[in-house]
C-alpha cells in the first residue's frame, strides 16, 4: 500500500514539478557528458599533460555538486513544506511520522532516479556534440563521437546519488520530529519573510546597495583592488549588497503603494505590485542568491566564449607560419632542418632572414620604463638593443601573409609591433626619430600586424631600415619560417627539436603574459593546435559546464516558485476574471507579473556581471595584443543566456495559464 502511494505522489510530483525534473535531467546529462572526458582517450592523447582534463573536470565538479545539492535541497524542502497539510493528514489517519518520512524519500528517491536514467541517453548526445565541438575548434581530424564511458557513468552517478541521498536523508530527518500541529503551520511560517518590513529601514537598505554597486565599478575600472585582502573584501561587500537591495526593493515598492503613485491603478498594477512585494519579501534570500548565481552563470559563460575566441586569434596572430626556427648565429642556413622536413613534407614557401641590431638600446630602454618592468624581467623578455629588418626582407614577410608592400624613404625607418606595446608608444611616437650611426632616422609609420614576434622576428618590435643601411648594421641572428602541403608529424617535430643546439643565450621571448612560448626557438602551429589549443578549449568547456549548471538552479527555483503560486492562489485570478477582466486581459497581466519577476534578479546579474566581464574581457585582449572590445564580447555573451532564460520564461508562463485555468474562464474561452 505504502509503495503504492509513494509510486502515485512520485507521478503527481513530476507532473507539478516537471520544471525541476528537466533541469535534473540536464544535470544528470551534463555530469556524464563531462565525466566521460576523463576516461575518453580520443581526448586524452590530445592533452599536453596527463591528467589536466581530469584535474578540470574535477575542479568544475566541485562547484556543480555545490550547485546541484543546493537546488536539490531548496526543491526538496520546498516540496515537503508545500505538501505539509498532507503529512499531517496521514499523521491525523495514523500513519507514523517515520513512514511518512520513509514514503517521502522513496517518491524523490524514484524521481532523482528517474531523471538521472532520463539524463543518461541526453548525455551521451551532449557528449558526442561536445566532442565535435572539440575536434573542430583543435582542427583535429574528428575521431570516434558516439562512445559510451562506463566508468564516466559510474563517477556521474556516485555523484549524483551523494548529494541527492544527502538531501534526502536530511529531510526525512526533519519530517520524523514534525507532529500535526508543526506541520499545519510549516507551509504559512516558510512564507514568512525572514527580515521584517520596514519601509524607512528597506529604503535605507535600497539605496546603499545602490550606492555600493556603484562604488565597486568605480573600484574595478580604475584599478583600485590592488591586492587579494581589497578583492575578498568587496566580494563580501558585493554579496551583501545584493541581499540589501532585494531589502531595499521591497520597501520601494511598498512605499510607492503606500504614497499612492498614478500608475498604481492602471492595468492591474496594484496587483502585480502587490503579488512583487509580498513574493520579494517572503524570498530575500533566495532572490539573493539566485542573483549572485546568474552573476556567476553569466561571467562563467563570457569566459568560457572568451578563451575559445582567444585561443585562435591569439595562434592565428602570434604564429602565422607552419614552423618558424631561431639560431643566435647570424646568417645561419639551417640546412639540417630542411633536409629532415624534406624527406616527409614538401615545403610551399620558405623565408630565411637576418636580424641586425645597431647596439643602441632607445626603444626597449623606454618600454622598460613605460611598461614599469623590473630588471631581471626586462632582460628575460627582451632583447637589450635594437632589432632590424631591411626594407626588401621586411616585404617579402608581408607579401607571404598576404600584406600590402611598402615603402620608405632615405632617412626613414618603420617601426613593426605588436598590438600590446602599442599603449606603451604613445609618447615614442611624439618624440620618434632615432640616432642611427649619427644621423637621425624618422618614424614613417607604425605597423601591428602579426609577424611572429616572440623573440623571432623581434621581441615585441623590430626597426625597418632601407637595404641601403645594411653596411651600418651588425648580424645579430637568424631566422626561418616554413609553410607544409601537409601537418607535420609528432615524429619529424621531435628530431627537428633534437636538432635545436641552442643554449638560451640571447634569445629573448617577448612578454604577452597570455600563451607566451618561452625558450621555443622551433615554434610550430600544429604543436600550439594539438598541445596548448585543446587545454583551452577543454577549460572553455568546463566553464559552460559550470554556467549551464548555475542557469539551470537559478531557472528552475524562479519558475517553480511562480508556478506554486499559480496553483496556491488560483482563487486570486478567478476573482480578477469575476470582476470582468477578459481571458486574454488576464494572461497579458500573467505575462507582466512573470516578466517583472523574471527581470529584477536577471537585470541586477547582468548589470554586476557585466561589470566584471567587460573588465576582466578587456584585461584578456590587451594582455593578449588582440584589442578587442570587452563590452561586444559581453553582449554576445548575452546571446545564449537570453535564450536559455526565454525558454524557461515560456514554459513557466505556458504552465502557469494551464494551472490558473479556472471552469469558467474555459467557458469564455468557448463563448469566444
Amino acid at each position: 500500500m505504502f509503495k503504492k502511494l509513494a509510486f502515485n505522489n512520485a507521478k503527481k510530483s513530476a507532473k507539478n514539478y516537471a520544471l525541476f525534473i528537466f533541469s535534473m535531467i540536464q544535470i544528470s546529462a551534463l555530469l556524464y557528458a563531462f565525466n566521460s572526458f576523463i576516461f575518453d582517450s580520443s581526448i586524452k592523447s590530445f592533452i599536453l599533460q596527463e591528467g589536466t582534463s581530469a584535474a578540470l573536470i574535477g575542479f568544475a565538479d566541485f562547484f556543480i555538486l555545490f550547485i546541484a545539492a543546493w537546488l536539490v535541497r531548496y526543491m526538496i524542502f520546498f516540496m515537503m513544506n508545500t505538501r505539509s497539510r498532507e503529512f499531517a493528514i496521514y499523521q491525523l489517519i495514523g500513519i507514523p511520522p517515520k513512514k511518512i518520512a520513509r514514503i517521502f524519500i522513496r517518491e524523490n528517491a524514484l524521481l532523482g532516479f528517474t531523471a538521472f536514467c532520463i539524463g543518461i541517453p541526453v548525455g551521451i548526445l551532449v557528449q558526442t556534440l561536445l566532442k565535435y565541438i572539440f575536434f573542430f575548434f583543435t582542427n583535429q581530424k574528428i575521431g570516434v563521437l558516439f562512445l559510451f564511458q562506463p566508468l564516466g557513468l559510474a563517477l556521474a552517478f556516485g555523484m549524483y546519488s551523494l548529494f541527492y541521498i544527502l538531501t534526502l536523508l536530511q529531510s526525512g530527518r526533519k519530517l520524523k520530529k514534525l507532529n500535526i500541529q508543526k506541520l499545519l503551520v510549516a507551509e504559512s511560517e516558510h512564507e514568512k519573510p525572514k527580515v521584517k518590513k520596514h519601509t524607512l529601514l528597506s529604503l535605507i537598505c535600497f539605496i546603499f546597495s545602490i550606492v555600493c554597486f556603484i562604488h565597486y565599478f568605480i573600484m574595478l575600472f580604475t584599478y583600485s583592488m590592488n591586492n587579494s585582502a581589497i578583492i575578498l573584501m568587496y566580494i563580501i561587500l558585493l554579496v551583501i549588497s545584493i541581499f540589501l537591495f532585494y531589502i531595499g526593493i521591497s520597501g520601494f515598492l511598498s512605499f510607492y503603494a503606500e504614497r499612492k503613485g498614478k500608475a498604481l491603478f492602471k492595468n492591474c498594477n496594484l496587483f502585480i505590485i502587490r503579488q512583487l512585494t509580498s513574493k520579494i519579501i517572503s524570498m530575500q534570500k533566495t532572490l539573493a542568491v539566485v542573483t549572485a548565481f546568474i552573476t556567476l552563470g553569466i561571467l562563467s559563460l563570457s569566459l568560457s566564449i572568451l578563451f575559445n575566441l582567444i585561443g585562435l586569434k591569439k595562434i592565428n596572430y602570434s604564429y602565422p607560419f607552419d614552423l618558424i626556427i631561431y639560431n643566435k648565429t647570424p646568417d645561419y642556413s639551417f640546412d639540417k632542418y630542411i633536409k629532415l622536413i624534406e624527406k616527409e613534407l614538401t615545403i610551399t614557401e620558405k623565408i630565411m632572414h637576418t636580424i641586425y641590431t645597431d647596439g643602441q638600446s632607445a626603444v626597449p630602454l623606454f618600454l622598460k620604463k613605460a611598461m614599469e618592468m623590473s630588471d631581471t624581467g626586462f632582460e628575460r623578455y627582451y632583447y637589450p638593443t635594437h632589432t632590424f629588418l631591411l626594407l626588401s626582407d621586411y616585404n617579402e614577410l608581408r607579401s607571404s601573409l598576404n600584406l600590402k608592400p611598402v615603402d620608405i624613404a632615405q632617412g626613414e625607418y618603420i617601426l613593426h609591433t605588436k598590438k600590446v606595446l602599442l599603449k606603451f608608444l604613445d609618447t615614442f611616437d611624439k618624440n620618434n626619430s632615432i640616432s642611427f650611426n649619427g644621423n637621425f632616422l624618422k618614424c614613417k609609420a607604425v605597423y601591428d600586424e602579426g609577424i611572429s614576434q616572440n623573440g623571432h622576428y623581434g621581441s615585441g618590435y623590430i626597426l625597418v631600415v632601407a637595404d641601403s643601411h645594411k653596411k651600418d648594421l651588425i648580424p645579430f641572428y637568424s631566422v626561418t619560417a616554413f609553410r607544409f602541403n601537409n601537418e607535420l608529424s609528432d615524429s619529424l617535430l621531435k628530431k627537428l627539436e633534437a636538432q635545436d643546439t641552442a643554449d638560451g643565450n640571447g634569445y629573448a621571448p617577448g612578454d604577452d603574459k597570455i600563451m607566451t612560448l618561452a625558450d621555443n626557438y622551433l615554434v610550430s602551429r600544429r604543436f600550439l593546435f594539438t598541445e596548448v589549443l585543446p587545454i583551452i578549449t577543454m577549460l572553455s568547456f568546463v566553464l559552460f559546464y559550470i554556467a549551464a549548471s548555475f542557469m539551470c538552479a537559478v531557472l528552475t527555483v524562479l519558475s517553480i516558485q511562480q508556478l506554486s503560486d499559480a496553483v496556491k492562489y488560483r482563487f486570486r485570478y478567478t476573482i480578477l476574471f469575476q470582476l470582468g477582466l477578459s481571458p486574454s486581459e488576464l494572461k497579458k497581466l500573467i505575462l507582466k507579473q512573470l516578466g517583472i519577476y523574471f527581470c529584477i534578479p536577471a537585470l541586477l546579474g547582468i548589470l554586476l556581471s557585466g561589470m566584471i566581464t567587460v573588465f576582466v574581457g578587456n584585461f584578456f585582449w590587451f594582455h593578449t595584443g588582440l584589442l578587442a572590445s570587452g563590452f561586444i564580447h559581453f553582449i554576445l555573451t548575452l546571446i545564449p543566456f537570453f535564450l536559455i532564460y526565454g525558454i524557461y520564461f515560456g514554459i513557466t508562463y505556458r504552465l502557469f495559464i494551464k494551472n490558473v485555468h479556472t471552469t469558467a474562464y474555459y467557458i469564455q474561452e468557448d463563448k469566444n
